[in-house]
């Protein structure tokens, strides 16, 4: 992804995994409890016998991880949400925000290449009515000048 957007959202989730989470117990981030990141691809996967293992000896810790007020897991997502769709400052309002600009700029082109397009039509119609009747003109001329020669055939 060449997005800074995204790729600054997926570096943030990815951080999650390994951030610490203070709260007195023995297991203290999602990498304990055998939830582990790529950093390139920014996939998250989760070691299911480790995970189970860890909930069935260390429920509190896991619980915590996730729930401790202002430094949970939870509030750290809520938080880059928040941030991101801040509405005045958030990456995300400013890149919808920019995409919504590209998407006008694009329809007011696509109008103003169909009005291009139809004046362009207008114009081809014109110039084929008139050479049509230039060639109905000459049509005519021909089959005048056919019968001519054809009277002046049979008087000579």
């Amino acid at each position: 992804v060449n997005d800074f957007t995204l790729k600054r959202l997926r570096r943030q989730l990815s951080d999650l995994v390994s951030t610490m989470v203070p709260h007195g117990g023995t297991m203290t981030s999602m990498a304990d409890i055998g939830i582990s990141s790529d950093r390139t691809s920014g996939a998250i996967t989760i070691d299911e016998t480790t995970l189970l293992s860890k909930i069935g000896s260390y429920s509190e810790d896991v619980k915590a991880i996730f729930t401790t007020n202002t430094s949970g897991i939870i509030d750290l997502v809520m938080s880059i949400e928040s941030e991101m769709n801040d509405s005045a400052n958030g990456a995300l309002t400013k890149k919808s925000s920019a995409l919504s600009d590209t998407i006008a700029d694009y329809t007011e082109k696509i109008s103003d290449m169909n009005s291009d397009l139809l004046d362009y039509e207008t114009q081809l119609v014109r110039q084929f009515t008139a050479m049509e009747e230039r060639v109905g003109n000459y049509n005519a001329m021909k089959s005048y000048l056919e019968m001519q020669m054809d009277i002046y055939k049979k008087d000579s």
